[in-house]
């Protein structure tokens, strides 16, 4: 999660119009090492669409416990 953290305040450094806001539900553990860089690419992908392809001046990152998807909204 600090990689996610530390992503997103540095990609809002180069997109100053964005924000990036991510609602933090579950921890470090709880992501199984096989998915941590998997996700960490996904992040990547979609902010950089996002900031290309969109209008959009914020982006919500959503996590929770028990689920088994992270949604961008």
């Amino acid at each position: 999660m600090a990689t996610l953290f530390w992503y997103c305040r540095e990609f809002e450094k180069n997109h100053p119009g964005l924000a990036v806001k991510i609602t933090d539900g579950i921890t470090e553990t709880d992501i199984p090492p096989a998915h941590k860089i998997v996700i960490y690419r996904i992040l990547q992908e979609a902010l950089n669409n996002v900031a290309k392809h969109s209008r959009a001046d914020q982006v919500t990152i959503a996590s929770g416990p028990g689920t088994t998807a992270w949604n961008l909204l």
